[in-house]
């Protein structure tokens, strides 16, 4: 990490995120109506891929675009990533009501072979 170089890199951030920080807060908040408590993180996962991208060397020729399009890829994530959480819970309760089921079946028939 070159100090110079990452202090201009950072500046330009910090100047990015004055500009348009309110706006990403905004976009994100109404796409994530439903789970508000990832909007700060959102926000926060986007800058932070600006000063990553910039400290990479990429090029942003328009910032705004290219914020928004990181919002809208990391909401879609998250999106995917809860649905695939919640599938994976509906997996372990059918389960468990399952294994519930087949241990009372289980002792019906026993107190009948009695």
């Amino acid at each position: 990490m070159v100090i110079g170089e990452n202090d201009e890199i950072t500046e330009e951030c910090k100047q990015l995120w004055n500009l348009y920080k309110e706006y990403i807060i905004s976009f994100c908040k109404f796409k994530l109506k439903d789970t508000p408590d990832y909007v700060e993180d959102c926000v926060q996962d986007v800058f932070m891929a600006l000063l990553e991208a910039r400290r990479s060397g990429t090029e942003i020729k328009s910032p705004k675009a290219w914020l928004t399009t990181v919002a809208n890829n990391k909401i879609k994530m998250e999106y995917k990533n809860r649905k695939r959480e919640s599938e994976h819970i509906n997996k372990i309760i059918h389960f468990k009501i399952y294994v519930f089921q087949f241990l009372h079946l289980t002792n019906v028939l026993s107190f009948f072979a009695l």
